[in-house]
């Protein structure tokens, strides 16, 4: 699921600490936003949904999640154009990117801190 090469591209000029910390504070956050992003989608609450799509898109991207950056995207620009298209379908394939996404980082993070 990362993609190091990008993930390096984004923090391979932070120390250890820095990544570390950097990787914890998503973490920490990533639930509650996805809590609040999965409500906004079941009640089509177009503004909310691209306000959480776009940090999630952008954390995404800086740890070279790829494919869960792609759906964080999708979302964002559902929730800007008022569309609901799919997003009751793109919600859940990005919940599941994104659980794949934490378990990697936990496991980085683990190893940096060893």
């Amino acid at each position: 699921m990362i993609d190091w090469t990008i993930f390096n591209t984004y923090l391979g000029n932070f120390d250890k600490d820095q990544v570390i910390l950097v990787v914890e504070d998503f973490l920490a956050s990533y639930a509650e936003m996805l809590l609040k992003l999965k409500t906004a989608v079941s009640e089509k609450d177009y503004s909310t949904v691209d306000q959480l799509a776009h940090p999630l898109k952008t954390n995404c991207r800086w740890f070279g999640a790829t494919a869960a950056a792609d759906l964080a995207y999708d979302l964002e620009l559902m929730g800007k154009r008022k569309m609901e298209d799919n997003m009751a379908e793109v919600f859940p394939k990005l919940e599941a990117a994104l659980a794949e996404l934490v378990k990697e980082l936990q496991e980085y993070k683990n190893a940096l801190s060893a």
